[in-house]
């Protein structure tokens, strides 16, 4: 007797889907079922189709035929492997709210999603990070592209090329600084639905946003009388160091700041026609949201500093800078100073909130298990698994210092 060869098809299609059609397509599977061998799962919901089925190929044929029917002219997702012998019981048929549960009942894969990114785009980074040293974080969305990396030279030009080809002819928005030390562990690379979360879809900074004011004309800007400055940063970022009287929003996070702006702005503005709204951030990035969000609120006069703190600080020099402090960066030299090198912060690996050094010397402050921010955040367990970490990290530094000097 012949052995059968089954085809086992994973498939999946978001479309908008009634009723009356997913029980007449659940019945003529059902009919199918009857005269065929075929197995697996299939939900069907009003927001489409996802399953698996196993079947002999002109089985498996005739069942793509009939859901393609059913799917508002979307082509079926569909991925095929093998196997000699049947991989389910029977078949089975569910209707659900949702072909995947996620519970989020405003949302709509049919109609806005991500971008697709096929398998050898997505490994080309991948294999780049295995072939050399390469570091950092990386955010691609389907509103553009976001990150940090650290290498040397030759790689970053590597890594820059290949972005650049990816980005429509517009240009990558760079600032540049160097260390002696790799600033972050490993390579990570995240898609999300933001490149930096606000939450407010409405807005397209790649078409609409505030007018750019790069560094060698943002001191006259924020000196005028008619004009307010806004740090779009978290709070603890501009704890440690901002520009010179400029507005601090007190936000924990960037999906805070349209809230601040509803509730607050216009406490600041005389004259919402003619004041100039001057905003920053660490590299520009949250300014691109924020500005594009003023502007679809009706506000005039937008401005933002091109290139961020970042930029302004390798351009404006002495006592012409007006920035105030240092800058916190997202790794692990925490905060630069005037110079773009490592400042006198360190991180509590506790609560990840910046510490200066005469924060260090509070009775409060504990390495690595408590700072004065946190004091009254963790349970007793959670500082003993903090302290426990601590002593594991204080007993690879003595034998790496050990390694170092044998």
């Amino acid at each position: 007797m012949k052995s059968k060869n089954y085809k086992i098809v994973s498939l999946y299609s978001f479309f908008p889907f009634q009723e009356n059609l997913i029980i007449d397509l659940k019945n003529k599977l059902l009919e199918i079922e009857n005269e065929n061998d075929i197995s697996g799962l299939l939900i069907f919901a009003n927001e489409g189709i996802n399953g698996t089925i196993c079947a002999e190929k002109n089985v498996i044929d005739i069942v793509i035929n009939l859901l393609n029917n059913y799917t508002d002219n979307k082509s079926l997702n569909i991925k095929v492997t093998f196997s000699k012998k049947r991989v389910f019981k029977k078949l089975k048929i569910k209707i659900k709210k949702e072909i995947v549960t996620m519970g989020v009942s405003e949302i709509n894969p049919s109609k806005d999603n991500g971008t697709y990114i096929d398998s050898a785009k997505w490994n080309k980074l991948i294999e780049i990070e295995k072939k050399v040293d390469i570091s950092g974080l990386l955010i691609f969305a389907s509103e553009g592209i976001n990150g940090t990396i650290c290498a040397e030279k030759n790689v970053i030009d590597i890594v820059i090329n290949l972005l650049n080809k990816y980005t429509e002819n517009r240009n990558l928005n760079i600032k540049v600084n160097f260390s002696k030390n790799k600033v972050f562990k490993k390579l990570k690379i995240k898609i999300k639905k933001e490149i930096v979360t606000m939450g407010i879809p409405e807005i397209n900074p790649s078409k609409d946003n505030g007018a750019y004011i790069d560094s060698a004309n943002w001191n006259k800007l924020i000196k005028n009388k008619n004009t307010i400055v806004i740090d779009t940063r978290n709070n603890y970022e501009v704890s440690i160091g901002t520009f010179q009287n400029s507005i601090n929003p007190k936000t924990r996070n960037f999906r805070e700041f349209p809230k601040w702006v509803d509730d607050h702005l216009h406490t600041h503005l005389e004259n919402k026609e003619s004041t100039n709204i001057a905003m920053f951030c660490t590299g520009g990035i949250r300014c691109e949201k924020a500005t594009s969000f003023l502007k679809k609120k009706g506000y005039k006069n937008i401005y933002h500093l091109k290139g961020g703190i970042l930029q302004y600080l390798n351009d404006v020099k002495g006592e012409k800078n007006l920035f105030e402090g240092e800058c916190f960066v997202f790794d692990k030299r925490v905060a630069l100073d005037y110079e773009l090198e490592k400042g006198s912060y360190s991180i509590c690996h506790a609560c990840g909130m910046p510490v200066s050094i005469q924060d260090q010397k509070r009775k409060e402050y504990r390495e690595g298990i408590q700072c004065h921010f946190c004091i009254n955040k963790f349970s007793d367990d959670d500082r003993k698994r903090f302290e426990e970490r601590q002593k594991q990290i204080d007993r690879l530094k003595v034998e790496n210092n050990k390694n170092y000097q044998d």
